[in-house]
């Protein structure tokens, strides 16, 4: 079964970005952001 939550979570973070203004509704920008997300995630459990 696939986890959502921890999917949903991430869009939720992404509508956050679009609302603050640190990340426009673009698709192209929205799918670099998705991939940058899974950078993010990668570094911060390299760190550990």
């Amino acid at each position: 079964m696939k986890n959502t939550c921890s999917t949903n979570w991430k869009h939720h973070q992404q509508f956050e970005r679009i609302q603050s203004g640190e990340l426009s509704a673009i698709p192209h920008q929205l799918i670099m952001d998705k991939i940058y997300d899974v950078l993010r995630t990668y570094r911060y459990g390299c760190a550990e």
